[in-house]
């Protein structure tokens, strides 16, 4: 990817700030950093035009927000070396780990490699942050708690394709494969037969009630499997859509040209006049089409709000884990209100 001047400027002073801090600073921190120098800055468009769909960070334009990079992006930072040779290092640990474990959920904190791997507490932090805009891990727990560098997280099989990383060049080429694997699996998806969701139903049936974060990925996966099927017949619409209306196209042109080239000992307009008709059915049928497009596109856009709402849920319960006390309970209860 090739950067532009701000765009360079943008990502070395997030970095820099949280190689220095252990913390990603927020669009507002940044945004004094740069506005003395730079006053054209606009934060949120570099920010936005930097986004990588690859990670699990999403762009909004709170200025609260923090401004996180991913492990891509912090690789084109000058000094970035050592963060990205730790954060190879904890990949190495947490393939073979899963690799060698024979646990159904295969855990891996920032204790063990705290001590297994004999890194410092700044540097554990630094790595549990990069790690949580890594999407080869199912995030328990990813946020630090105050000055501490605490942070859990259960493994997701994708790990394995990362076993003996050599070096953060090599984790990026894996990472690149991974994910055209999983664009090539999704097309394949949208091009097969609707998504039938009666086993993940079934799966919410047998779901242990207490367990949130179980039951909202199931009901991920069931408006996750309805988008899909949306998605797939507006897909389908469309191009009828165009095929009928080029066809209607052509009989018109072919009207015409009977019109203008008949015979002069034929003066009957029967011809030109069936198939002009001929064609504006076609257009009729092709219009019809494109109005199924339109719904069907709309009640996918219906279902990828739905989407939304429930991934944020699972990202706020899963943020909850890092709180303490009363106010975790409290906090849970709020987001399970406002999702009502």
């Amino acid at each position: 990817m090739q950067l532009t001047e701000y765009q360079t400027i943008y990502l070395q002073t997030v970095y820099d700030s949280f190689r220095e801090n252990g913390e990603w600073p927020s669009y507002r921190q940044v945004e004094r950093k740069l506005l003395p120098t730079y006053r054209d800055f606009d934060v949120f468009e570099i920010a936005k035009s930097l986004i990588d769909s690859f990670s699990r960070s999403f762009f909004t334009s709170d200025p609260k927000r923090q401004a996180s990079l991913s492990i891509e992006h912090i690789h084109q930072c000058q000094g970035s070396e050592q963060d990205l040779a730790n954060f190879v290092e904890v990949i190495c640990y947490s393939a073979d780990k899963y690799i060698n474990s024979n646990e159904d959920q295969v855990p891996v904190s920032s204790d063990e490699v705290s001590s297994n791997l004999h890194m410092e507490d700044l540097a554990v932090r630094k790595v549990g942050l990069m790690i949580a805009n890594s999407p080869v891990f199912t995030v328990m727990q990813s946020h630090p708690i105050g000055t501490t560098p605490e942070w859990a997280l259960t493994l997701s099989k994708d790990v394995t394709s990362f076993d003996k990383v050599k070096s953060i060049d090599d984790y990026l080429e894996r990472y690149h494969s991974l994910h055209k694997l999983y664009d090539k699996m999704n097309a394949n998806l949208l091009e097969s037969s609707l998504v039938d969701p009666s086993s993940t139903i079934e799966k919410i049936a047998q779901a242990d009630p207490s367990n949130i974060q179980e039951i909202a990925a199931s009901q991920l996966q069931i408006g996750n499997s309805y988008y899909i099927n949306m998605l797939r017949q507006s897909q389908q619409s469309f191009v009828w859509a165009l095929i009928g209306g080029g066809i209607g196209i052509v009989f018109f042109i072919v009207a015409i040209f009977l019109f203008v080239f008949r015979q002069p000992t034929n003066l009957s307009y029967l011809g030109p006049l069936i198939t002009a008709l001929g064609g504006a059915v076609v257009e009729v049928i092709a219009g019809i089409m494109l109005s199924l497009y339109g719904r069907a596109s709309n009640q996918a856009a219906s279902y990828h709000v739905r989407l939304d709402r429930i991934q944020r849920f699972l990202v706020a319960n899963s943020a909850c884990e890092s709180l303490e006390g009363d106010i975790r309970h409290t906090t849970r209860a709020e987001i399970i209100k406002n999702l009502g």
